[in-house]
């Protein structure tokens, strides 16, 4: 016969199987019910999901740039992708982009616009989209071997600067010499990540406002500037409105051609082309040859006017700037 505590020691170790075996019938139904349910098939690397937002860090990329005439409201919304990501991507750009006119939706923020010094300014500024998302580095290409192309141009078209901004702290970074009062534009070449290119355009003022009509550069005696010794010669092909120009530039030193010209923004020279009646924007040329001291670019000039076209070439290591106005008729 078993004495008290022996029952006792049965009955919790019969109690201990009934609990073990409950267990073992739970795990075995919750293995079941997962086994019966519908299985989330993993992304191929790189696709995102329908829906998904895409994050680098805490920013989201999403460009929206408006057609001419189009609004916020009417145009339709741009998805966000990421660097790497695979996901089609169209930007809406404003038609006449490609000539550098400031494209609406984007936006650039200065850190001090208005200065009261004639002196060489700290540019500091922000590049938005059109939904406020700051675009850094890592959201824009590289276009002519630089991510965003600075020019500073007074609204008299008489000071140029080509310039090549740097992200640093949080902030694009330049200096830019002002050397007389009145409004600068500054624009803002950018091409956004699977996006289409933008020139965004910002006033700068040194002292004050310019007003009244500017006095513009007057025509250009026989096409050429001289530049640190270097005589840059204009000669025009089919220099007439809406038509494929061709520009020619000879550069010659002491009465000998220059032949150390270098690549300058991926190619032998780099021409920016103002009409002096719509300085909203610019038409950029592009060097399609250089032989012996002559390189020609394309441009097409849309409206018969006066152009003022800044030159760059790179000669000898040192870029040199050559400005010429001239007529299209």
């Amino acid at each position: 016969m078993l004495s008290p505590e022996s029952k006792k020691i049965k009955m919790d170790s019969t109690t201990s199987q009934v609990i073990l075996a409950a267990v073992a019938v739970l795990i075995v139904f919750l293995v079941a019910l997962m086994s019966s349910m519908p299985r989330k098939e993993a992304m191929p690397a790189g696709q995102i999901a329908p829906g998904q937002e895409v994050r680098s860090g805490t920013q989201t990329a999403q460009i929206t740039v408006l057609r001419d005439g189009q609004t916020a409201e009417t145009a339709a919304p741009v998805p966000a992708t990421p660097p790497s990501g695979q996901t089609p991507f169209k930007a809406l750009i404003a038609n006449n982009a490609a000539a550098g006119t400031a494209a609406q939706g984007a936006s650039v923020k200065f850190k001090i616009d208005t200065f009261k010094k004639l002196a060489t300014q700290p540019l500091k500024f922000n590049i938005y989209d059109g939904k406020g998302i700051e675009l850094t580095p890592d959201w824009l290409q590289t276009k002519d071997e630089q991510k965003v192309h600075l020019l500073v141009v007074s609204a008299n078209l008489r000071e140029y600067q080509h310039l090549n901004p740097s992200y640093e702290n949080g902030t694009w970074n330049a200096s830019a010499y002002l050397p007389t009062p009145g409004t600068y534009y500054a624009f803002i070449d950018i091409d956004p990540i699977k996006g289409s290119p933008a020139v965004i355009r910002n006033n700068l003022t040194v002292k004050e406002a310019s007003k009244g009509t500017p006095k513009f550069p007057g025509l250009t005696p026989d096409l050429y500037a001289i530049t640190d010794g270097v005589r840059a010669s204009l000669t025009m092909s089919a220099a007439t409105v809406g038509k494929d120009a061709t520009l020619s530039y000879q550069l010659a030193k002491d009465g000998k051609v220059v032949t150390d010209i270098r690549p300058y923004t991926g190619a032998f020279g780099y021409v920016v082309i103002f009409n002096q009646a719509m300085t909203a924007g610019y038409t950029t040329a592009r060097a399609g040859s250089d032989a012996a001291g002559n390189i020609s670019f394309s441009a097409k000039l849309q409206s018969a006017g006066r152009y003022t076209a800044f030159a760059e070439f790179n000669v000898a290591g040192k870029v040199l700037l050559f400005p010429i106005t001239f007529d299209i008729k």
